[in-house]
């Protein structure tokens, strides 16, 4: 018997990166360092640098369409 696995994002809501103390999406930063790795840095306006969660960003038009009235 197979168990449908279900999905943890509604349907419509795109994940993003957000910040782990004020949940506002994050400012993603990416270069290559003189050795050839790349790297990746996140920052939050609020917060300066941190490592991000992955969350849905709540589109308020969205929500209105999703929600019923």
């Amino acid at each position: 018997m197979t168990l449908p696995i279900p999905n943890p994002v509604p349907e419509g809501l795109i994940p993003r990166d957000v910040c782990p103390h004020c949940r506002r999406e994050t400012h993603c930063y990416r270069f290559m360092t003189p050795d050839g790795h790349w790297l990746e840095t996140h920052h939050c306006r609020a917060h300066g640098d941190v490592a991000p969660l992955r969350r849905p960003v709540v589109n308020q038009r969205l929500m209105a369409e999703l929600l019923p009235a």
